[in-house]
């Protein structure tokens, strides 16, 4: 997923938009087995992952704090870091 510093929503705010919308418009019967407005039945496996998925934070301070700390320490001031920057512009670009 990518983040754009620039937006007031991302995508997982999007993402439990539609999933309150879809929601509010489905009856209380068995998520499992009634279809969703693509057609698609949701599995019980499905259903769980998506659950876990929406609890977890927008911000993971664990990896913000690691990346500060290798930043801080000059591990992305290099050739080596600088290339592989520039290759996945180059290849966003495409």
């Amino acid at each position: 997923m990518r983040v754009n510093p620039y937006s007031p929503t991302t995508q997982i705010d999007t993402v439990k938009t539609v999933d309150t919308q879809r929601a509010a418009k489905t009856s209380e019967t068995d998520a499992s087995t009634k279809p969703e407005g693509d057609g698609v039945a949701r599995s019980g496996e499905f259903s769980r992952l998506l659950g876990i998925l929406n609890d977890l934070p927008d911000i993971r301070d664990d990896v913000v704090s690691e990346a500060l700390a290798r930043h801080e320490a000059g591990e992305h001031n290099t050739p080596q870091a600088t290339q592989e920057t520039a290759d996945l512009i180059a290849e966003i670009n495409g």
